[in-house]
């Protein structure tokens, strides 16, 4: 009797043997269901918390002032607009020139990008200035990076006093023997420094930022 019993039950269990899998894999797929809808709603919390998001161009790492950007330069970072600085750049910067150096991780402006298609000196040229290259030996001047300030000055001779022509000139490119260095100058410098060039002697003081 009790065989009997056993033998009658065996397909019920089996059955539910065979049921059990898809059992567990309907459960897995609720819960899967439920986290996923779950994620989504606290994605969808901290877009309402931050606002809009914008992808903006930051320095990949240190950029010096004047340099001609590429792809290998530049990251995209997505930040919420209304955190994003005002200029931020947003669109392609490849083939824009620097105005000033940046440092990695930094948010590119458009204070700090010179328009495109100007590249070089001109990218660093401040508005209203003129640049005018100053020949001097190596040992008329000291060591100048661009970005530094200086005063030129002219003199007729040692017993003449020297007479400060230009001030607190922005440096815009020294060449590699650092014998050619080019300055920028206001227009009304810019007349005194050709006149000074071609009949005196000339010297670049460096000046202090401020």
């Amino acid at each position: 009797m009790r065989r009997r019993r056993l033998r009658s039950l065996l397909p019920w269990r089996i059955r539910h043997v065979r049921l059990l899998p898809w059992v567990l894999i309907a459960v897995l797929a609720g819960l899967t269901g439920t986290t996923v809808h779950g994620l989504a709603d606290r994605a969808e919390t901290e877009r309402s918390r931050w606002g809009e998001v914008v992808s903006v161009a930051v320095a990949r790492h240190p950029l010096e002032a004047g340099r001609t950007l590429t792809t290998a330069d530049v990251d995209r970072r997505d930040v919420p607009r209304h955190l994003a600085p005002p200029g931020a750049l947003a669109g392609a910067v490849d083939g824009r020139a620097t105005i000033s150096a940046l440092e990695t991780g930094e948010i590119l402006l458009r204070s700090r990008v010179a328009p495109d298609g100007v590249r070089g000196v001109a990218a660093l040229l401040p508005p209203g200035r003129r640049a005018m290259a100053v020949t001097t030996g190596a040992t008329g001047r000291p060591p100048l990076l661009v970005g530094d300030r200086v005063d030129v000055l002219a003199s007729g001779g040692p017993p003449a006093p020297a007479d400060v022509v230009a001030r607190a000139a922005p440096v815009l490119h020294v060449d590699a023997d650092g014998d050619l260095v080019t300055v920028a100058v206001t227009p009304a410098e810019a007349p005194v420094l050709a006149a000074a060039l071609a009949s005196a002697a000339v010297t670049l003081a460096l000046t202090s930022p401020a």
